[in-house]
């Protein structure tokens, strides 16, 4: 069980198609996780007399690993998304 005395977070993003990708790559290397999300306030604009949302995200995606995993757990996200 990963709890906020043995986890460490691996990934912060407000983009959902990252945070799939990497919950699917850390299920499927076996890497325990835990996945905390957070609702955040909307931009919003007046346009006459109009409330239009931004088109962004409002969601922020965290997700969690075990101190043991955590540089595992990099290597497989940052390797799929193509980071450096």
């Amino acid at each position: 069980m990963i709890t906020m005395f043995n986890g460490r977070e691996v990934l912060i993003t407000f983009d959902v198609d990252v945070f799939a990708n990497a919950r699917d790559d850390l299920k499927d290397a076996g890497v325990e996780f835990k996945v905390k999300s957070k609702a955040v306030n909307a931009s919003m604009y007046m346009v006459k007399n109009r409330h239009i949302f931004k088109n962004r995200a409002n969601v922020e995606y965290r997700i969690l690993v075990k101190d043991e995993d955590y540089n595992r757990a990099l290597h497989i996200i940052h390797r799929k998304e193509g980071w450096k």
